[in-house]
């Protein structure tokens, strides 16, 4: 049905982001974010389609890193 399940049993220090990319996979700017690839994040964003999901960290690059498997090149569902 589409549904998942994240369980958390701890959370760490809340990391801000200033913007989030319409891509494939979807990157988010956060200037010394501390993340490394294979972290897992819990996203909260104005997007409802994102906002609360638990997402793997992909890539990372200065200052930016990316939600891998998060696809929100569909402006319709993911306004820019």
């Amino acid at each position: 049905n589409g549904a998942t399940l994240e369980i958390a049993s701890t959370y760490g220090v809340a990391i801000p982001f200033t913007a989030l990319t319409n891509a494939n996979p979807a990157i988010a700017t956060a200037a010394a974010h501390g993340l490394a690839e294979g972290d897992v994040v819990a996203v909260n964003s104005g997007w409802t389609r994102l906002d609360g999901r638990g997402v793997r960290v992909g890539v990372i690059a200065s200052g930016t890193f990316a939600l891998a498997g998060v696809n929100t090149t569909n402006a319709q569902q993911y306004p820019a």
